[in-house]
């Protein structure tokens, strides 16, 4: 199974990563890929979506690792929402064995993100796991009330003088007749259908004979076959018939 990766800018600081499927030895240079770019970017806040991976193994942690520490020179993290219970396991192995600095786990994308600070959830309720989080309105951009009482009204529809027009005489054109133009140049639309109507139809006639004809093939193969059947049956009894006398025989010799 192969790596699906999403990529959700957030902020300009901070970039949501969604992972599905397998992220091994084998599927860890599509990630890199991304992961690569991050150095020269603006970004300090990372948060991986794993709620979607099925499976990781440290060759493919180890990407994940590099840019946590990356981004905590930069004042920033990388975190994971939604870890399986074997991800979770797996970094806390990991971090005691290669001392790792520890990677922040949270059970939902709302969480992680309140984290770095943005406010994907402005009201009270708690966060919602598996959803993508709302932006906030940057300072001093209109609202959207504001925008809608900025906007041009829409304009007075403008009545059209009717456009006089004057009739353009045709010349007729001198067509060829299909008889006499040359092989291969015939208009696909110029030739004649009913010789292939006459052919359709002697074809169409052609194929239900066959199929009357191997309907007639298979019913007498199907009486041939009853009828080894039955013979199979007779045989059988005439076999049981015979071990019956040959008994009866071998008692009389015996009791004689």
């Amino acid at each position: 199974m192969r790596l699906s990766i999403r990529l959700l800018p957030v902020e300009e600081t901070t970039l949501v990563i969604a992972l599905s499927g397998e992220l091994d030895r084998g599927t860890r240079p599509d990630l890199m890929v991304v992961l690569d770019s991050i150095p020269p970017s603006p970004l300090t806040h990372v948060i991986v979506a794993a709620g979607d991976l099925e499976f990781c193994d440290p060759g493919g942690l180890d990407g994940l690792a590099v840019t946590h520490r990356l981004l905590q020179g930069r004042g920033g993290f990388l975190a994971i929402a939604e870890p399986q219970p074997l991800l979770c396991r797996l970094i806390e192995l990991m971090a005691e064995r290669d001392a790792w600095p520890p990677i922040a786990l949270y059970p939902s994308l709302g969480t992680a993100l309140w984290a770095t600070g943005v406010e994907a959830h402005p009201s009270d309720a708690p966060p919602m796991s598996r959803h993508l989080p709302r932006m906030r309105r940057l300072p001093g951009a209109p609202s959207r009330s504001q925008r809608r009482s900025a906007a041009p009204p829409h304009p007075e529809p403008v009545e059209r003088t009717p456009v006089e027009r004057t009739p353009v005489e045709r010349t007729p054109v001198e067509r060829t007749p299909v008889e006499q133009m040359p092989v291969g140049q015939v208009p696909i639309m110029q030739v004649p259908v009913a010789p292939i109507i006459v052919r359709s139809r002697a074809l169409h006639e052609q194929a239900v004979d066959r199929r009357r004809v191997g309907a007639d093939r298979l019913g007498v193969t199907r009486e041939a076959r009853q009828s080894l059947v039955e013979a199979r049956l007779r045989c059988r009894d005439s076999l049981i018939a015979l071990r019956a006398t040959r008994r009866s025989l071998l008692a009389a010799s015996t009791a004689g």
